[in-house]
């Protein structure tokens, strides 16, 4: 009768079977990780996006029912860690606001008066604030923060050193009060309205390409008829 071989797995067969064990786990992991990170950049593009929405949303609520009357561009407050735009909206309703019992939001004739700011850092929070009424009648400030996915390390510009630098933030704010020109057709007459015009980029390298807030509204318009 022919004996069984005992001798088991020779030392380059255990070494071949270590190898591809190694290969499928590292592969599996890569997968894994892909996975999460693909999940995380649309997490905060969701994120990003509800933000956006939430503040166009905010202003032009205002912007539409108040009838913005005029803005004023506040000059640009630049700092060692952060860049602040300040704008205010004064609006020719008092936004139904009939209980408003600070006397320093009301302008003249008793319209009222918005205060919006953004502040823009690569070290700091990137938030924007927008005058909101409370349940007493107060306007006051309210704070929304931008989402982020925390810090990271680049490059200074002397490419000698490293700078830590958020990764999602305002990267870039357009404003102007213009003129627009049209014909009516009716009259044939060139009627100039003068409009507000913001653009508030927000940019993470994760997300492939930059998210805008935009506000375009005309001035002294009557929205409501």
């Amino acid at each position: 009768m022919k004996k069984l071989n005992n001798k088991g797995m020779t030392l380059i067969e255990l070494l071949i079977s270590f190898a591809i064990t190694s290969a499928i786990v590292v592969s599996m992991f890569n997968v894994i990780l892909n996975y999460q990170t693909e999940q995380s950049t649309e997490a905060l593009k969701s994120d990003i996006i509800a933000y956006k929405n939430t503040i166009t949303k905010l202003i032009q609520a205002d912007i539409i029912k108040g009838e913005l009357k005029s803005v004023d561009i506040k000059p640009i407050k630049q700092v060692n860690n952060y860049t602040e735009y300040g704008f205010i909206l004064t609006f020719n309703r008092n936004l139904g606001s009939s209980s408003l019992s600070d006397p320093d939001s009301l302008g003249s004739g008793g319209v009222l008066v918005k205060e919006l700011t953004v502040r823009t850092s690569n070290t700091e929070e990137n938030y924007i604030t927008y005058d909101d009424i409370n349940n007493k009648g107060v306007l006051q400030s309210v704070k929304y923060a931008l989402p982020s996915v925390g810090k990271g390390i680049i490059p200074a510009k002397d490419n000698q050193s490293t700078t830590e630098t958020n990764l999602t933030k305002f990267t870039a704010v357009s404003t102007n009060v213009n003129d627009y020109t049209k014909v009516d057709p009716v009259t044939f007459l060139n009627l100039g309205i003068n409009y507000f015009d913001l653009d508030i980029t927000i940019s993470n390298n994760e997300l492939g390409g930059d998210y805008h807030i935009k506000i375009i509204a005309p001035l002294n318009y009557s929205y409501c008829k």
